[in-house]
């Protein structure tokens, strides 16, 4: 897990989501109870996925608390200190966690935007998307309109993920689209290579089968050029310097729009600042959610 996903996970954990442990006295003998579990429950889901936090995160669940439902029990002795322990310490961590991610974070220029390119070991594939990635961004916010410009800012060591500062708000708010834009063509290409699947199963003659494959073709063109219309029209549209220069400029938009949805294919991922103001940062899709659209289509189509 790479600083960028361990911040943006430990900002998803409520740490008043811990439930609430209390021992009293009653009868003479010491009772130890929790309540809130069920919000300590769906916690604990996210602590686990955190491998710093991991460990406690397994000490809560190792307790009767997993196995029995409710929203407030009692528990015994030992179970009761060991989830007051791992709750106490995932409490403690989570804020220091996040001061100190914030403070490495505290040189990153403004107008940031995170890149992971799809996995491989092979440098030149890694040089070619780089290629592909400076080519879908920079025509389309080099533009005067937007006043964006591409500039590397780090590359975290053992991953395949980069930083860009791109330049002005403008410019993260127009990438922000063109994701979300190649996100749905990706959606699209994952609903026609399903299709085909189920086509193929049944054993369709070859010409039909081309057929099919023309329309699906067809209708994601259509969905690309939509999208790049928009953009444009959000953008750029009306600037002076364009004049006459429409058509090219969103043919370029297009070849952006359909190069990414091709990247996002093979695993790439683009992201905001975790800085970012929030209005731009819910300009980009859950790139944790486009890997789901392909059960969602199946589910769709049954």
């Amino acid at each position: 897990m790479n600083l960028r996903n361990l911040q943006s996970a430990l900002l998803k954990i409520d740490v008043n989501a811990l439930g609430t442990f209390t021992s009293n006295r009653r009868d003479g003998a010491w009772v130890y109870s929790g309540t809130n579990l069920d919000g300590l429950r769906a916690t604990l889901d996210i602590v686990e996925k955190i491998p710093v936090l991991k460990r406690y995160a397994d000490a809560a669940n190792a307790t009767s608390l997993s196995r029995r439902p409710g929203d407030t029990l009692e528990f015994t002795n030992e179970d009761f200190s060991k989830l007051y322990t791992a709750t106490s310490t995932v409490s403690t961590l989570v804020p220091t966690l996040i001061s100190a991610l914030n403070e490495l974070n505290g040189n990153e220029k403004p107008y940031t935007i995170y890149i992971k390119l799809p996995d491989t070991n092979d440098l030149v594939s890694a040089a070619q998307t780089l290629v592909e990635i400076n080519k879908i961004i920079s025509q389309v916010i080099n533009h005067p309109s937007i006043g964006g410009h591409l500039t590397l800012t780090s590359w975290q060591n053992g991953s395949l993920w980069i930083e860009l500062a791109v330049g002005s708000s403008l410019a993260v708010h127009t990438i922000g689209k063109l994701v979300n834009s190649a996100a749905l063509a990706y959606r699209e290409i994952l609903k026609n290579r399903y299709l085909e699947e189920q086509v193929n199963a049944v054993a369709v003659r070859a010409a039909s089968m081309e057929d099919l494959r023309v329309a699906l073709q067809k209708n994601l063109q259509l969905l690309i050029d939509a999208e790049a219309r928009q953009l444009y029209n959000g953008y750029i549209a009306g600037n002076k310097e364009d004049a006459g220069n429409e058509n090219d400029q969103i043919e370029r938009i297009k070849y952006s729009i359909k190069t990414l949805s091709e990247l996002l294919d093979k695993g790439a991922e683009i992201h905001p600042s975790l800085l970012a103001p929030q209005e731009e940062q819910k300009l980009f899709p859950d790139m944790k959610a486009l890997p789901k659209l392909l059960s969602d289509i199946k589910q769709l189509k049954s």
